[in-house]
């Protein structure tokens, strides 16, 4: 058990209910002991932390981070590309001139008097939501910036050279 002396650090559950001020003296407040009441100290919880936006693992400097998202981004178009070739191969039976090209999406160009198979994407909403998480990480890391700019802005010295600065100090 605390002393008479010692203060708790939360009000009395009783004079927070009712909103009114508590000399939080441990083990029973003021209030309470004037009203003959039982007094209650609420354990403190503690806050609750905001989940971060941007991954703990990177750090606040912007080069780590933007290493993870063009690592990310480059798996992110091989995986697309391997789906792609896998699902939907570009074949010689595939160029108009052949019989099958009707029922096959795949195109045949000659571009540069290069050939060249363009085919359409198997899976559009998977390409919206590559673009989509690409997006958001470059907005990330454009606000880790933003916020690393402004504190260096604050935090960082200026050397004025001492001319300089009697120069400035005489014109004024």
């Amino acid at each position: 058990m605390a002393g008479p002396d010692e203060l708790n650090r939360l009000s009395c559950m009783r004079c927070k209910e009712r909103k009114v001020r508590c000399n939080r003296v441990m083990p029973q407040c003021g209030r309470c002991s004037l009203q003959d009441l039982e007094c209650v100290y609420p354990v403190r919880a503690k806050r609750r932390t905001t989940r971060c936006l941007i991954d703990p693992a990177l750090s606040p400097s912007s080069g780590p981070a933007l290493t993870a998202i063009l690592d990310r981004l480059q798996r992110l178009e091989a995986q697309n590309a391997t789906s792609t070739s896998s699902i939907n191969p570009c074949t010689p039976s595939s160029i108009p001139g052949n019989a099958s090209s009707s029922s096959s999406p795949c195109a045949s160009t000659i571009i540069n008097g290069r050939d060249s198979c363009v085919t359409t994407p198997h899976n559009p909403r998977q390409e919206m939501d590559a673009m989509t998480v690409l997006k958001d990480a470059v907005d990330r890391i454009q606000e880790m910036r933003r916020r690393a700019f402004g504190s260096a802005v604050i935090t960082d010295s200026i050397a004025i050279p001492t001319d300089l600065a009697k120069t400035w100090v005489e014109s004024r």
